[in-house]
């Protein structure tokens, strides 16, 4: 089993993510699309019909969540597959299924998070997706777009943390 990440990496890791001159932050989003290409295409590819908002959102919690672990366990993750991907996708978008078929619709629960492998990095997302200030509200996303970008990113979380596991 993984480490966990503590919550003082995410949020020192969101802190410098945040401070980064843009030129920095173009570099590290090439470097880390080198490093997880399957991951990035996997990202882009679910989210390029969305509305900008949501693609942009998605693209930069990507990029913050791959600065979490890069953090929290060495700047080489081992690459996500793209057969792991799809496993781990097609099981994530199943679970959500399954919720929508019973008329629960989309709610990320406590218990949802606490139940990761790594709850304070999803703790960001959820904060993030789901406590977006009221003045973004052209920008912000509604709760059907923000649960499609959490399941996208609960399956990042997961199959990072998956690579960490099998490394160790």
């Amino acid at each position: 089993m993984t480490a966990r990440i503590p919550p003082e990496i995410v949020e020192e890791t969101c802190r410098r993510v945040g401070a980064m001159a843009p030129r920095d932050a173009r570099r590290a989003m090439e470097r880390a699309a080198r490093q997880q290409p399957a991951l990035l295409s996997y990202t882009v590819a679910a989210t390029e019909d969305e509305r900008a908002p949501v693609h942009e959102l998605t693209l930069y919690l990507y990029f913050v969540v791959l600065q979490i672990f890069e953090t929290a366990f060495g700047a080489r993750i081992p690459e996500v597959g793209m057969e792991a991907l799809e496993r781990r996708a097609e099981a994530n978008d199943e679970a959500l299924l399954r919720l929508e078929s019973a008329g629960a619709g989309f709610v990320v629960s406590t218990a949802d998070v606490a139940a990761s492998p790594q709850p304070a990095v999803l703790q960001h997302v959820v904060a993030t997706l789901f406590g977006r200030a009221e003045d973004e509200a052209e920008a912000a996303l509604d709760a059907e777009e923000a649960g499609f970008v959490f399941v996208i990113l609960n399956t990042v979380v997961d199959l990072l943390d998956d690579a960490i596991s099998r490394e160790a």
